[in-house]
């Protein structure tokens, strides 16, 4: 794949004005999950050819996953007048739809898209992970059949089969359920290989050694001074599937807070870096960092007292996150992590992630996350709050309470009506924290005990 992008992208220096070239490279870029990219690749392509309706569809997509939402529903809208009932168009219209919290309306566009036909795999996984309900008998034969078609594009099998996999799940067949899981997710990590996004156990563990060998408890006593004395950022970090999103919610639906999303710019701070190097940055370094993450937080918020930044892997960063931020709140949701691997391992994530498709690279992840949660838990100057996941779920109010009170603000009411507020949801809990808070996740793991054996063992 990258050696034909290296092609296209020659061959593109030579003829700057050939649309096809730009489109190729959109759709590569998409495929390889670079959305930010593929959205200027398809935006030469429709300067280029602004009749070409694969190139707007292209941009549709590549708008609606990295969050312009506006952009890509305009655009949607306006290649539906033309073919009404192209399923991929519908299925676009449907993400969209679901992002805005319009899930009966999403799952009648996924349901419009798969009966137009042929539809994309990726609208039964949709449907069914929107409504929540098993497919009919005749959409589970029809799914069961794409999934079995010799030459399935990779991408297609990894949808499928987690499509699949939630069927019987709902229905309570477990073993099923598992041997879905198993073929979705072995699709998605030889999908990922190709791509060039692979995990090592080993390599995770040096590099959770090499944060906690840099920021250590000398470091961490006497930080060198600050990027910025905000108290603006709330960072949510954990475990994906820990419930980051449900805590962002809960603090956006207060008078003094908003959500930003998962905002990767320590990550990209840190990628390819020795963790030593961050600590010893200039003071001037410091707060033009500062200055440049701060700087959309209040695009997001306005003037709101706190915004969410809810990147989970932040907690790889929260040294460097303290030096730069010591005003800055911190919030930790910790969960059953059999429930979340499990969790992890029954989500087709937007991002790589790559050790999310693999059960012993799952436990080898969550064991470092661990190690270097108990490091930040015993060095950080200032305490974070932890947020247990079961607790909120058995007695919401006062959990909601603390975790208000921790970083700042008075009471709200509407804090405990989080489901109903408005706003996008881009993440895979875009349906769940929509309803009221329940339990029916808690203790899932339990179903799945010994398709679950390699990441426990990894775990401990």
């Amino acid at each position: 794949v990258e050696d034909a992008f290296a092609a296209l992208q020659n061959q593109a220096v030579l003829a700057p004005d050939n649309p096809r070239l730009f489109l190729s490279m959109g759709n590569i870029l998409m495929t390889t999950m670079r959305p930010q990219s593929a959205v200027q690749a398809f935006e030469k392509c429709v300067a280029l050819s602004p009749n070409d309706p694969r190139a707007k569809f292209g941009l549709a997509n590549a708008l609606s996953t990295i969050g312009d939402t506006a952009r890509a529903e305009e655009l949607v809208m306006k290649l539906l007048t033309d073919t009404p009932d192209h399923p991929g168009l519908l299925y676009s219209l449907g993400i969209i739809r679901r992002r805005q919290g319009l899930s009966d309306e999403a799952a009648a566009l996924f349901e419009k898209a798969i009966e137009s036909g042929p539809a994309p795999a990726q609208a039964y996984f949709d449907l069914i992970a929107t409504t929540g309900q098993p497919f009919s008998d005749g959409k589970l034969i029809q799914l069961q059949s794409l999934s079995q078609k010799e030459n399935l594009p990779l991408a297609a099998s990894v949808h499928a089969h987690f499509a699949l996999a939630r069927h019987f799940d709902l229905g309570g067949e477990f073993g099923d359920a598992a041997n879905n899981l198993r073929a979705a997710n072995d699709a998605r990590k030889a999908h990922l290989a190709n791509i060039g996004h692979r995990f090592s156990g080993d390599d995770h563990r040096r590099r959770i050694d090499s944060i906690i060998d840099a920021f250590n408890p000398e470091l961490l006593a006497n930080p060198v001074g600050a990027g910025s004395d905000s108290g603006r950022p709330v960072f949510v970090i954990g475990m994906p599937r820990s419930g980051t999103t449900l805590i962002e919610r809960i603090i956006a639906n207060h008078k003094s807070g908003a959500g930003a999303g998962e905002l990767t710019d320590f990550e990209k701070v840190a990628a390819g870096k020795d963790p030593r190097s961050l600590k010893d940055l200039s003071q001037p370094q410091l707060k033009e960092i500062a200055g440049a993450y701060l700087e959309p937080l209040g695009e997001v918020g306005g003037t709101v007292l706190r915004v969410v930044d809810k990147y989970p892997a932040n907690f790889m960063h929260l040294g460097f996150i303290r030096i730069l931020f010591p005003n800055a709140y911190i919030i930790h949701c910790r969960r059953d992590v059999r429930d979340v691997g499990l969790s992890c391992y029954f989500q087709n994530f937007s991002g790589p992630l790559p050790w999310s498709s693999d059960l012993a690279d799952i436990g080898h992840y969550i064991s470092g996350y661990q190690r270097l949660m108990s490091h930040w838990r015993e060095y950080l100057p200032d305490p974070f709050l932890e947020l247990e996941y079961e607790s909120l779920v058995a007695d919401p109010e006062p959990r909601i309470k603390e975790l208000i009170q921790f970083i700042g603000l008075e009471w709200d009411p509407a804090c405990l009506d989080f489901h109903s507020g408005g706003g996008e949801v881009n993440t895979a809990s875009a349906v769940q924290v929509r309803e009221p808070i329940n339990a029916r996740s808690l203790h899932r793991w339990k179903n799945y005990e010994d398709l679950l054996a390699p990441m426990i063992a990894a775990i401990d």
